[in-house]
C-alpha cells in the first residue's frame, strides 16, 4: 500500500495556507518530493539580496528534508530555476 505524508515546516504557509514543503511517499520504498521552496525566512520576509535568498532557500529545503528523515546529501535529482543567467554564480557561494 502506498502512503503519502505532508511535511510542513511553516515556510510554505507564507505562499498558501496548507502548502506542504515536502511530501513523503512510501510503498515499496520511500521517496521525498520537495518542490517550489521559497527563499523566505520563517517570518515570511525575503532576504535583502539574491545570494542570501538562495542560501535561505537551501536552508528551507534542508529543514524539510530533516523533518522527513533525510539530508541534502540524499538528493538524487535537483533542478534549480533562475530568472537570469547572471544569478548562477551567487547560488553556489
Amino acid at each position: 500500500m502506498t502512503t503519502s505524508t505532508r511535511i510542513l515546516t511553516g515556510v510554505g504557509a507564507h505562499i498558501a495556507p496548507g502548502y506542504a514543503d515536502a511530501i513523503v511517499v512510501s510503498g515499496g520504498g520511500t521517496q521525498i518530493f520537495v518542490s517550489g521552496t521559497p527563499g523566505l525566512r520563517a517570518d515570511g520576509s525575503t532576504p535583502e539580496d539574491f545570494t542570501d535568498e538562495a542560501r535561505q532557500c537551501w536552508g528551507n529545503v534542508e529543514s524539510a528534508l530533516a523533518k522527513a528523515g533525510a539530508k541534502l546529501t540524499d538528493i538524487v535529482y535537483m533542478r534549480q530555476w533562475l530568472p537570469a543567467a547572471t544569478m548562477w554564480p551567487p547560488t553556489w557561494r
